[in-house]
């Protein structure tokens, strides 16, 4: 996939996710799901709706997604619920401890 920036995702599909499986070189971001995240993926891939890839590596802590919106709204991320590695889980784990950190 070529984003808008020039940047181009190369995305695969093992069978068992390896560890270093989100890496960044220059001018290109390779992202390891799983291969039974492939059929998800594709459906994505191919809707009409602009798509979006989110890498991130913030002190150890990575996100590697697909996906179409990004809507805090609708309630838990899909995939494995809020210990998803998804950004929006990301998200909404950041608030929910932020919210708990602050005195009542």
């Amino acid at each position: 996939m070529r984003l808008e920036s020039g940047t181009t995702v190369y995305i695969g599909f093992p069978q068992v996710r390896p560890a270093d499986w989100l890496q960044f070189s220059p001018g290109t971001i390779t992202i390891y799901m799983t291969a039974d995240q492939y059929d998800d993926v594709y459906h994505v891939l191919q809707t009409e709706d602009p798509v979006f890839c989110t890498a991130l590596d913030l002190f150890g802590l990575q996100v590697g997604a697909v996906h179409t919106e990004l809507d805090l709204s609708i309630g838990e991320p899909t995939g494995e619920g809020y210990q998803d590695q998804s950004l929006e889980a990301l998200i909404v784990r950041a608030r929910r401890e932020q919210a708990e950190a602050m005195p009542a």
